[in-house]
């Protein structure tokens, strides 16, 4: 029943995240944005887009509010332009602790997007 779809969803955690990113990109794709992921991005998103109760559902909403969110207001801010390349990457920041279940380990990180003018606005995890 449930549990072995949880148990598969853990499975294969790296292929959902690659899948929801990859939608985001499509998007993107219209204004000619490009989306980089620095090492550790991805492993974060699905550690904090998997429930042990709920399998991998949470990850959609976490790529939504991490990442398709913060870039579209971005976008509308006219900080991202048409033809420009993302960095999103992982920055310790002090007193951001996150307890990501079922890894239990406390994160002290924040995502961060990047632009390549060197400007970089933080979005706490």
């Amino acid at each position: 029943g449930s549990r072995l779809n949880i148990f598969t969803d853990f499975l294969y955690l790296p292929f959902l995240v690659d899948i929801q990113l990859h939608k985001v990109e499509e998007r993107l794709a219209d204004q000619k944005i490009t989306l980089k992921y620095a090492p550790g991005v991805k492993d974060t998103l699905a550690q904090l887009g998997y429930d042990p109760n709920f399998g991998a559902r949470p990850l959609r909403r976490v790529i939504r509010d991490k990442i398709l969110d913060p870039l579209a207001m971005m976008i509308v801010a006219n900080k991202v332009k048409e033809g420009e390349t993302v960095t999103v990457k992982l920055k310790k920041e002090p007193g951001t602790r996150v307890k990501t279940p079922p890894f239990g380990l406390p994160l002290d990180k924040t995502v961060v997007i990047i632009i390549f003018n060197g400007e970089e606005e933080s979005y706490c995890i």
